[in-house]
């Protein structure tokens, strides 16, 4: 492991009794309250929750670690779970059942609930309720240390921070005594704990292992975060622009981005909404891409400190390219919707209104109509397609199903949810796949193409999009294939004037004018299809 890669905890809940994370939503005459699962229909606790029940135990354990002797301890909790100002150094991932029963509704059940009247002793009326319960289990998670800051610089463990870390975390968990709702009445009961090496459930080892690691840190402050080097946050260096590239110059490689959890790509909330897009930018990737390739070069045994630098600089130079994300469907990269599409309205005669699925089930395919090559039927009244994605090879059309998870902002100080702090979080779901195309120069790949080779084909663990850094959102896997020449387009043509004449064969020439002066321009780079407007 290098200095720079992230650190990893062995997360595990042990859940003693009944247990529910709800979701606050209910099924119309059946259900009030349902627990949240994830896509195989098991419950799940999210990485908020975790995130949050620790968070809450750290501030008490910082304290009792001082002892009165200072403060040391509660500002490497505040600065480890961040603040309003930066951002949390630590991610929690979502916990999931270790053995899963081969039927889900094995594991929940339903349990009924009344109000009484204090006045009277009986039932109140309208006050039954009905919700979901999860019967005790255990689930696995992790706990991850950032490896980069806010900035995208690396940050380096010291043994001395991991361990202070890794402590703070296992007392936090062992403090925690309940996970979900109705935990006043005994739901919810669980033990969690934090530590690199345990067996899911081992309570006493863990507690062996806090009291030894007391014994060690007794009478001893706690170390300070650590902090990017100031050395690594050098602007880069813009150069003069080359000459014109000529064809050939280039070398393209295909990234392929796998969700493994729903992440979002950001757009301009609405109201209470935080939307998200049916692409991930090419803004979003190519930090991560320039971090892999640095990080990549800097490691390599003999790299002189030039070549670091200009791949540093190959961003703000124009040798590095990374195109947006978007969906791809049997291996083959979705285009954006042409705008000459329609199709009929429901109920205008059309077969079908509904598309063929994947597998290809269905009532049967939708019509579609190319303005371009026919006129719509007069007998019908066309909608013109204007989202989603086509996919030519396959002879298909659509757009990613994004999903919807509601939260409710809590007040720092009482813990509670806070009044009208409802919102709605849009995101990509997870198990889809996004391709994005990874360009270089050929200048550059000649003097780096062995460390570029080293990553194809090897899976990279990727925190992605917005909210990332909640664990619930942007885990994904990134491929990078083998890189390829690609030609470059070529240059536009000086713009000439006259007339043109057509002869007799039907071939047109052109009677030369007066060519107007140009300049030679920067490197004519690959140009990836233009989004269609919305």
């Amino acid at each position: 492991m290098s200095p720079s890669s992230p650190t990893s905890f062995l997360l595990s809940v042990t859940f003693h009794s009944d247990w529910g994370v709800t979701t606050g939503t209910g099924v119309a005459g059946g259900v009030d309250s349902v627990v949240e699962k994830d896509e195989r229909g098991l419950p799940i606790v999210r990485a908020t929750v975790l995130a949050g029940v620790v968070r809450e135990q750290s501030l008490l354990a910082a304290q009792a670690l001082d002892d009165g002797s200072g403060r040391s301890w509660r500002a490497f909790a505040s600065a480890l779970f961040g603040s309003d100002l930066a951002p949390r150094l630590v991610t929690f991932s979502d916990a999931r059942l270790i053995d899963p029963p081969a039927d889900p509704t094995d594991l929940i059940h339903e349990v009924i609930s009344l109000s009484i009247d204090e006045r009277t002793g009986t039932a109140r009326e309208d006050f039954l309720r009905i919700f979901e319960r999860a019967g005790a289990c255990r689930l696995r998670g992790e706990v991850t240390l950032s490896d980069v800051d806010r900035d995208g610089r690396p940050l380096t463990w010291s043994d001395e921070q991991r361990d202070a870390a890794e402590l703070l975390l296992a007392l936090s968990g062992l403090l925690v005594r309940a996970i979900g709702s109705n935990r006043a009445v005994g739901d919810g009961v669980c033990d969690v704990l934090i530590h690199a090496d345990h067996e899911p459930g081992d309570t006493r080892a863990v507690k062996d292992w806090c009291r030894t690691q007391l014994g060690r840190w007794k009478g001893r402050g706690a170390p300070q975060v650590p902090a990017a080097d100031a050395t690594a946050a050098a602007a880069p260096v813009l150069k003069a622009s080359p000459a014109p590239t000529a064809a050939g110059t280039f070398h393209e490689a295909t990234l392929t981005v796998d969700l493994r959890t729903p992440v979002v790509s950001y757009q301009v909330p609405m109201s209470n909404e935080i939307r998200s897009l049916d692409f991930l930018r090419g803004t979003v990737l190519l930090p991560w891409v320039h971090r892999l390739i640095t990080r990549t070069v800097a490691q390599a045994p003999g790299a002189p400190e030039a070549l670091v630098q200009e791949v540093r600089d190959a961003v703000v130079n124009g040798e590095l390219l990374v195109s947006d994300g978007v969906v791809s469907y049997q291996g083959e990269r979705g285009l954006p919707m042409p705008l000459v599409l329609s199709s009929p309205k429901v109920g205008q005669g059309a077969e079908s209104q509904e598309p063929k699925t994947a597998e290809g089930e269905g009532d049967g395919e939708m019509r579609v109509c190319n303005r371009m090559r026919a006129e719509e039927p007069e007998h019908e009244v066309h909608k013109p397609l204007r989202n989603g994605y086509v996919f030519p090879a396959a002879g298909a059309r659509g757009a990613p199903a994004l999903i919807g998870r509601q939260s409710t902002a809590h007040d720092a100080a009482t813990g509670a949810a806070r009044d009208g702090q409802l919102y709605l979080v849009r995101a990509l779901p997870a198990g889809l796949s996004l391709q994005a195309t990874v360009t270089v120069s050929t200048r550059l790949y000649q003097r780096i193409g062995e460390q570029l080779e080293a990553l194809a084909g090897t899976g990279h663990r990727a925190r992605l999009g917005a909210r990332r850094l909640s664990g619930t959102f942007g885990e994904t896997e990134c491929t990078l294939s083998a890189f390829a020449p690609s030609p470059a387009p070529p240059s536009s043509s000086p713009r000439r004037t006259g007339r043109a004449s057509t002869p007799e064969s039907g071939t047109g020439a052109w009677t030369p004018g007066p060519r107007r002066a140009t300049s030679p321009g920067p490197p004519a780079w690959p140009s990836r299809p233009a989004r269609s407007s919305r």
